[in-house]
């Protein structure tokens, strides 16, 4: 564990190990590359929560609105039968 901190011994600069992990912590001021890595990255989220989330819970609101417009129609049709009676 001693090796993931972000500090060495005696306020020294920083460990390169975890400098790696921080995005733009190597170097000052702009990073481009630092900025399409993490736009690539969610980029590639937005398509996984597409694919594996909104899909599915899209074609179960679906099914959902088709169940609750036929229990409507049977609902009026069941009301008519009641009123004719």
């Amino acid at each position: 564990m001693n090796a993931l901190r972000s500090e060495t011994r005696e306020g020294s600069e920083p460990s390169v190990l975890t400098s790696s992990f921080v995005l733009g912590s190597t170097s000052h001021g702009f990073n481009g590359g630092d900025m399409l890595y993490q736009l690539v990255m969610f980029i590639i989220l937005l398509a996984l929560l597409k694919k594996f989330a909104w899909g599915p819970l899209m074609g179960i609101m679906t099914q959902r609105e088709e169940h609750v417009a036929n229990e409507f129609k049977q609902l009026k049709l069941a009301d008519k039968k009641h009123l004719n009676i």
